[in-house]
């Protein structure tokens, strides 16, 4: 059989092996947003195309009745063999009653929780609580007094801020 050539794009209406090749002459058909070139060695895993020529790969299947579908990520950035394992690893997430995209949500919450608890850890150093303990010791009109002057020393002032 001959070798198709680069100008052909390739048949949308089948399941494709997924090649370099391939991919490239994938073109999104015109009047269409996306389109969708579906692998034949993984259920599930598609390449959608878009009108301005932007490439990824998707995961999409149904789930509890409704269609499911979560994208991976760029061609440029994923290889063909990581896309599938990451498609069969979505597979497995979903045959287990989980949903993927609530698993990402989850982990991006925790990731915020971490950062926002860092912060306020960042805010309790021994220089900022000093600086609030001499604000509302001494307030910020208080006359210098000996102890105020080592505040100074340290590079604080009577209102605590440097």
């Amino acid at each position: 059989m001959a070798r198709t050539p680069k100008a052909t794009a390739p048949d949308l209406s089948k399941n494709q092996r997924l090649t370099v090749d391939g991919i490239d002459r994938l073109r999104c058909p015109d009047g269409k947003q996306q389109a969708f070139m579906r692998c034949a060695e993984v259920n599930g895993l598609q390449v959608r195309v878009t009108a301005a020529g932007s490439k990824s790969y998707v995961y999409q299947r149904k789930a509890n009745g409704q269609s499911l579908r979560v994208t991976i990520g760029a061609v440029s950035a994923w290889s063909i063999a990581d896309a599938q394992k990451e498609a069969r690893r979505l597979a497995v997430t979903l045959d287990k009653g989980d949903d993927p995209r609530q698993i990402a949500r989850d982990k991006q919450a925790a990731k915020a929780a971490a950062r926002a608890e860092q912060d306020r850890a960042a805010h309790y150093t021994f220089a900022n609580l000093m600086a609030a303990w001499a604000r509302a010791r001494m307030g910020p009109m208080a006359k210098p007094t000996r102890s105020s002057c080592k505040w100074r020393r340290w590079g604080l002032t009577n209102t605590g801020t440097a």
